[in-house]
């Protein structure tokens, strides 16, 4: 297969154990989201990373499970699944073949994400925003989002110091994102970079 920009691609689950003889895998999926991409193409990688060696599938048919619950959501991003839900991939005939993508990633072509309303915002847009004080004072950029924790991290390279660290992406810190002017404010006044 050829290479992909892994910066058109967004990484949308994690795909589980296999589950009935289908062809069905258990997934997490990092955004509520994600359970309107029937028929969308994605790609399946063993690396969260990078997708390089991936395989393309189409996704068939996605089965929310009925004790899926999402986190409080704030800022208007869409809320990250914490339960496991099952997807069939249109080319996956049954459970031998599934195995074979037990623990990869799916990748969505960031064309193919869902529409949003103009206040929310996914988080992969995230990244490249400038992080600012209360005082707006420029402290860093964000670099990179942890989509598998609960909250979701962002990755902050520090102006100062040049180094990163992640910070949790909740409103007590961030109160406020500013996708026009590129920003993010953050309130953390015991925060030492």
């Amino acid at each position: 297969m050829n290479m992909v920009a892994y910066r058109d691609y967004y990484c949308i689950a994690k795909l589980g154990k296999t589950y009935g003889y289908k062809g069905y895998l258990h997934v997490s999926f990092y955004s509520e989201t994600s359970y309107t991409l029937s028929g969308v193409t994605v790609l399946c990688s063993c690396s969260k990373s990078y997708p390089s060696q991936s395989e393309t599938y189409t996704i068939e048919d996605i089965q929310k499970s009925p004790y899926t619950t999402s986190s409080n959501a704030s800022h208007g991003f869409v809320p990250r699944i914490s339960a496991h839900s099952t997807v069939k991939l249109r080319e996956i005939p049954n459970k031998e073949v599934a195995s074979s993508l037990v623990n990869s990633y799916m990748f969505v072509s960031k064309q193919d994400l869902p529409p949003r309303k103009s206040e929310e915002y996914f988080l992969h847009e995230l990244i490249g925003l400038t992080v600012h004080s209360q005082s707006n004072e420029q402290l860093g950029i964000i670099v990179g989002v942890v989509t598998t924790m609960t909250p979701v991290l962002l990755e902050i390279q520090w102006s100062e110091s040049g180094r990163t660290s992640y910070i949790p992406f909740i409103k007590e810190y961030f109160s406020e994102v500013q996708k026009k002017s590129s920003s993010l404010l953050l309130y953390m006044p015991e925060l030492k970079i």
